[in-house]
Order: C-alpha cells, then sequence, then structure tokens
C-alpha cells in the first residue's frame, strides 16, 4: 500500500462520497472506486460501506482512518525535517503563467526559502500551450496554472491551491476604477480586452458569455498578453480587459477592480507522474502562503 492510497482512502472518508471525493482528487470517481476496492482487496476486509445514496466507514475503515492521518503526519514531518538539514544543494524547476512572478510566487519562494534553505527555486514564464510539453518531457517539474488549461490531460496531475476570480483593468482616469465591485452591466458600451482563443480557458470563456448576454453595446477585442494590454489600456480610458488577479498588468497607471461574475477559477500546480518530496515540500507551502497569509 503507498502513501497515495493512502491520501486517497482518507479523502474518501472525510468526504463521505466517491464522487466528492474524485472532484477534490482530479480523477475520475470510477479510478477512486477501483483504487478502494484494490486497499480492501489487500487488507482482507472492507474499509466502507457504500450503497446508491451513503459511503460510511466500517469498523475497520474507522481505525485505518485514525491510522493513515497518524502515518501520514509522521512521514511528512519527517521528510520536512530531513530536506530542512539537508546539506546538498538542489533546484526545484517550475513554470508560471502571466504575472505570478509579481503576484503569488514572491511570498512562495520567500517562504519556501526560509523552510529549506537548502535549496533554491528556478521559475520561468510560459504559455498555456506550453504547459503538457513541458512537464511530461520533464523540462519542468511544475508549473503554477489554472486546473482548465490542464483538466483534459490525464497524463497530468494537479495540486489546487486556491480559488482565484476575475478583475476588471482599466486606465485609472477610468470613472469605474473608483468602485468597489463592477457588475456586467457596468461594462455595457466598453471595449473589453479579452485572451486570443488559444490562450482562453473556460473559466474566461464562462465570463465572456455573461458579458455577452448582459452588457449592451460592449464589443471584445484581442489582448494577446499582459504588456499588451496594458499598453491598450494607458492609451484609452474607452477600454477596459477582464482577468484573473495573477494576470494583472503591474503599473501604476492601472486600476484593478472585482468583477461579479461568480466564476470562480481553480489555480493551483499541475505535475508529471509523482510529485518528489522537494516538489511536496514547495506544494505545501506555496497552499499554507496562498491560505493564510494572503486574502483571496
Amino acid at each position: 500500500m503507498t502513501f497515495r492510497e493512502l491520501e486517497l482512502f482518507l479523502v474518501v472518508a472525510d468526504e463521505r462520497s466517491f464522487v466528492k471525493a474524485a472532484r477534490k482528487l482530479f480523477i475520475s470517481q470510477p479510478a477512486v472506486t477501483q483504487q478502494i476496492k484494490k486497499m480492501e482487496n489487500e487488507l482482507g476486509f472492507s474499509l466502507l460501506y457504500r450503497d446508491r445514496h451513503t459511503v460510511e466507514l466500517t469498523a475497520q475503515g474507522e481505525i485505518m482512518q485514525n491510522a493513515a492521518r497518524s502515518i501520514l503526519y509522521t512521514y511528512n514531518h519527517a521528510i520536512a525535517d530531513a530536506l530542512r538539514n539537508s546539506t546538498s544543494e538542489q533546484s526545484l524547476s517550475i513554470g508560471y503563467l502571466g504575472q505570478m512572478n509579481l503576484t503569488l510566487l514572491p511570498e512562495i519562494m520567500k517562504s519556501f526559502q526560509l523552510r529549506y534553505p537548502n535549496f533554491s527555486v528556478l521559475a520561468s514564464r510560459v504559455r498555456p500551450t506550453q504547459i503538457s510539453a513541458l512537464l511530461e518531457q520533464g523540462l519542468l517539474q511544475m508549473i503554477m496554472t489554472p486546473y482548465d488549461f490542464v483538466a483534459n490531460n490525464r497524463a497530468l496531475s494537479f495540486y489546487p491551491l486556491y480559488h482565484d476570480r476575475h478583475y476588471c483593468i482599466m486606465n485609472k482616469g477610468n470613472p469605474l476604477a473608483e468602485k468597489e465591485q463592477l457588475s456586467c452591466q457596468d461594462l455595457s458600451g466598453y471595449s473589453i480586452l479579452v485572451p486570443a482563443k488559444e490562450n482562453c480557458p473556460d473559466h474566461m470563456r464562462t465570463a465572456i458569455g455573461m458579458l455577452e448576454s448582459i452588457s449592451i453595446g460592449c464589443h471584445f477585442e484581442l489582448g494577446n498578453d499582459s504588456d499588451n494590454v496594458a499598453f491598450q489600456l494607458m492609451a484609452s480610458e474607452a477600454k477596459v480587459a477582464i482577468m484573473p488577479s495573477y494576470t494583472i498588468p503591474n503599473h501604476p497607471d492601472l486600476v484593478s477592480v472585482p468583477l461579479d461574475d461568480d466564476v470562480q477559477i481553480l489555480t493551483g500546480i499541475a505535475y508529471y507522474q509523482e510529485m518528489t518530496p522537494l516538489e511536496k515540500a514547495f506544494s505545501s507551502t506555496a497552499y499554507q502562503v496562498l491560505n493564510t497569509n494572503r486574502k483571496i
């Protein structure tokens, strides 16, 4: 039995649902069921009662749940202690999209460096169309990305970090810049900059669809990347851009205001095959930083 199987069992035990566990783990429901059956065959007893409507732990399952938590806690802390006391110098190669090097990564890398001073992180900006090839060819170990960009690639795994949202970016002279939050109706009549098709994830298509159906007289223009968007916005107060926080251009003449579109953007770390202990340490650090020190 592997540590990954123990982690999967704990998710099922906590969620009391194969469907909810599959969603949380970003794998199919049959794959979850198959892994649980494999564990039960190996152990020689049932871990769960299940019928069409409910999933409950057996008496043996409750014992294994407590044991699995203890085992994983001890293992993860032992790995963290070993990494902190390591004298070898290693580097971790990660990729990121948009402006994550200005928005998300500084806090994460600072915290990681304090915890693991003998390890360095090399970060490279990538495009959404490059994600799969860079990971599968081993050119990068992990890439921080919205789930939408890797959802259809079954060869990749995903470690969720936080839920982002859409923002409306504009010239600070735009009257909308004074508002605390914007509705789709507020953007009526504006030219709205959006990504090109190959860089447009599902969450952005959903937002564009809402804007098309609600905003009157707006029309859409392509803003290929954050630098191009910044240039266009600074040149015109009649244009705005829609994007998640990690892609917002870092410029003093631009203002970002949350868009009330109810579209949550799951952002995390994509990786190929199994995470190494060092990669797990970085992912855990990123999760703690983004969910403790930062208002999202």
